[in-house]
């Protein structure tokens, strides 16, 4: 695996790339250092891989559980610390899936996930409290 970071004309912005055919982002600072939100910020990305590798997982683990989802969204809310490095205190991690979904499977596919299978969740694991909770079949905002 590789990725390039390059240095935008800003001067805490980058392009992040990736081998193959994948779209870039753009990476930056904080507003204190880089102002203009022109990017996602690293500890953002961090949470958009931990939320992708886990909904990966489940809905791998559903599909062979023979499960039928029809729409699937996570929502990610973490709390850091005020220290430097500022890591992340808490992760809340929360499941909206419809479909015809049971319960007890649905439970499994995310304890596998988190014990077994993200990688992502494995590497951060040891410092974090990591809350994770689901809705079945939604209803509409």
């Amino acid at each position: 695996m590789e990725i390039s970071i390059t240095k935008t004309d800003k001067n805490f912005a980058f392009l992040a790339t990736s081998e193959g055919e994948v779209t870039p982002i753009n990476i930056c600072a904080s507003d204190a250092l880089e102002k203009g939100n022109i990017g996602y910020r690293p500890m953002q990305t961090l949470l958009m891989s931990l939320a992708s590798c886990m909904s990966i997982d489940i809905l791998m683990i559903l599909e062979k559980q023979r499960q039928s989802v029809t729409d699937y969204r996570v929502d990610v809310k973490a709390d850091r610390t005020d220290d430097t490095p500022s890591i992340f205190a808490s992760i809340n991690f929360h499941v909206y899936i419809s479909g015809d979904i049971k319960e007890d499977k649905l439970k499994k596919a995310i304890d596998l996930s988190r014990d077994k299978y993200c990688s992502v969740y494995h590497m951060m694991r040891q410092d974090v409290p990591f809350i994770i909770s689901y809705t079945i079949n939604p209803k509409s905002k």
